[in-house]
């Protein structure tokens, strides 16, 4: 509404409004249903074929299972071994060390000796 006054503003046109808007957008006209949508995806899911292959796993022999059993205690008893040399490798390398760092001379140690 403007004053009779105002002789620069132009009126808008005004369209009658009859019944209010709801809220949100509006549905269209062939819109489904949930209760459409989710018959529509089973009967998708029911469509897909799924194509499935089973293969028959023979037994291993009792021979093959005894060699590999074999092999497998061999290989842990050559750890073993290789396990006690790397011991008295590491047991001799530490002795060595222990031996250069001893001094020769009746010198007193520094503190320095400790971190060679």
């Amino acid at each position: 509404m403007t004053k009779p006054q105002n002789k620069k503003t132009i009126p808008l046109p005004m369209s009658k409004v009859t019944e209010k808007r709801g809220r949100g957008r509006p549905r269209k006209p062939d819109a489904m249903t949930n209760a459409q949508r989710q018959a529509a995806f089973r009967a998708r899911q029911k469509a897909i074929t799924v194509s499935v292959t089973v293969t028959e796993n023979k037994r291993s022999t009792s021979k093959s299972r005894d060699e590999l059993s074999r092999e497998n205690e061999r290989l842990r008893a050559d750890l073993a071994d290789l396990q006690a040399k790397l011991r008295i490798a590491e047991r001799e390398r530490s002795e060595a060390r222990s031996a250069l760092r001893r001094p020769t001379d009746k010198r007193k140690p520094s503190i320095f000796d400790v971190w060679r």
